[in-house]
C-alpha cells in the first residue's frame, strides 16, 4: 500500500476542517511521483454560506478545493517560485474537497499510484522540516531520482552590453515588440490597452547568475515585474540578441 500523507496546517477544529472528510481546510505534502520527481503540493478549500457571492470556480460546490502552490521542488529554479509551468495550469481544476477526490487529482495529474490519503493535525510529519519527499510511489531509493536543472550561462550574452549591472548581475534592454512574442507579456500588453494604458518602449530584462555563471534568475520589467520560468531563459536572450543585433 503507497499511502499520499499531507501535513494538516489549518485549524482541525474550524468549522470547514470538521465539515469534509480530509479532517483540515489546508494541508501541503512533498511527494515523489512514479516517474521519481519531488512535488510540492499545497490546497485548502472554501464554503461559501450564500451561493450568491461564489466565485465562478466554486459555483455547484459545497467546498471547493483550491490549489495554491504546486511545483518541483527538486529543481532549484522552480523551488523559489509558486507554480512550475508545467504543472500551473492544473491550479484552475476545482473540485469537491474530500479524500476521494484529492486522491484522484493527485494521482491522475501528478503520475502518482497512491492507494490511500492521511492527513496529519498534530505535528506528527511537518513538510519543512525535511527536504525529502514526505511519500513516494516510485520504484527504488529517494536518492536516484535527481532531477537536472536547466542550466544557461550567462556567457550566452557576451557581445551585447547591458543597461547595468554589477557582480552577478546585470539589465539589458528588450523591446516590446520581443516581449509580444511571449505569451504571458502578450496578454498583459492587451490587457493594459483595453485600459487606455499604451505599454511603453522601457522593456528590461534583469539577470541574477551564481559564481559559475549558471543564470538563477530572471525577470521581465515593463509596467509590471514579471518572473520568468527557465524553460524560457533561451527564448528571452534570444530576442535580446536579435534586438541588439
Amino acid at each position: 500500500m503507497k499511502t499520499l500523507i499531507f501535513e494538516g496546517v489549518g485549524w482541525a477544529d474550524a468549522d470547514t476542517s470538521k465539515a469534509t472528510d480530509v479532517t483540515n481546510c489546508r494541508i501541503r505534502t512533498r511527494l515523489q511521483n512514479n516517474s521519481g520527481r519531488v512535488i510540492y503540493l499545497e490546497m485548502g478549500c472554501c464554503h461559501f454560506e450564500n451561493p450568491k457571492y461564489a466565485p465562478a470556480y466554486a459555483k455547484n460546490l459545497n467546498y471547493a478545493t483550491h490549489i495554491d502552490h504546486l511545483f518541483y521542488c527538486d529543481s532549484k529554479w522552480d523551488d523559489r517560485r509558486n507554480f512550475s509551468r508545467e504543472l500551473q495550469p492544473l491550479t484552475n481544476i476545482h473540485f469537491e474537497y474530500n479524500k476521494e477526490n484529492i486522491l484522484k487529482f493527485v494521482n491522475e495529474k501528478l503520475n502518482c499510484s497512491f492507494d490511500d490519503m492521511i492527513v496529519y493535525n498534530n505535528n506528527e510529519v511537518r513538510v519543512h522540516d525535511t527536504i525529502e519527499p514526505l511519500c513516494s510511489c516510485a520504484e527504488g531509493e529517494y536518492k536516484n531520482y535527481q532531477y537536472k536543472d536547466i542550466e544557461i550561462n550567462i556567457n550566452e550574452l557576451n557581445g551585447i552590453k547591458p543597461i547595468y549591472g554589477k557582480e552577478w548581475f546585470a539589465a539589458y534592454k528588450i523591446s516590446h515588440n520581443s516581449l509580444m512574442q511571449l505569451p504571458y507579456m502578450r496578454k498583459y500588453f492587451e490587457n493594459q490597452s483595453k485600459w487606455g494604458q499604451i505599454p511603453k518602449e522601457d522593456c528590461k530584462a534583469y539577470f541574477r547568475w551564481d559564481k559559475n555563471g549558471i543564470i538563477t534568475d530572471l525577470e521581465l520589467h515593463a509596467g509590471v515585474c514579471m518572473g520568468v520560468s527557465a524553460e524560457d531563459i533561451k527564448t528571452i536572450i534570444d530576442l535580446i540578441k536579435k534586438d541588439n543585433a
